[in-house]
Order: C-alpha cells, then structure tokens, then sequence
C-alpha cells in the first residue's frame, strides 16, 4: 500500500482548526490508523504505510500563526516561503 492509497478523512480537506479536531476525534474513535498531509513530500518516507490508514489533508491551512521576533520563533501552517521571508525581513 503507497500514501496516495490511504482514503481521505475528509473530503476537500478542513477548512479551519475545528475541522481538523473534528476529523481526528471521529478517526480515532474508529481506531483506525491516521496520516497527517500536508505538502505531501516525504509521504512514503519512513515505516511502510499502515493497512486501512486514512488520511487528512491538511494542505489547505496557510499562513503564520504567530511570529515573535525576540524569540526567534514562528509558528506556520503550511506558509509560503515568500511568507515567511516577508514576516521575518529586518
């Protein structure tokens, strides 16, 4: 089984954070193995993807969330590198 195999958790991808813990509690109430994706570029790195795994696209959600110059630190969804050099330039 390869990572494009793994069924989608929900369809279109979440839109927000809400969707993405709604989507994990209903996957986790089932016990079914699940794949976190966002960019999709080391999916089958690794361990050997799981049998019946599902898969929740998170590719969708962009953008800094935070950004905090005094400590170094950003936190980011999926953000574009032009993004994160725009946010951080001195």
């Amino acid at each position: 089984m390869t990572a494009s195999d793994a069924s989608p958790v929900h369809a279109g991808g979440p839109r927000d954070t809400r969707d993405v813990a709604e989507a994990v509690r209903d996957v986790a109430a089932t016990g079914t193995a699940l794949r976190i994706r966002a960019g999709g570029t080391w999916l089958d790195a690794g361990r050997p993807v799981a049998s019946g795994l599902r898969t929740l696209d998170v590719g969708a959600l962009r953008g800094i969330v935070e950004y905090v110059p005094g400590d170094l630190t950003l936190t980011a969804r999926r953000a574009l590198r032009e993004e994160i050099k725009a946010k951080v330039s001195v």
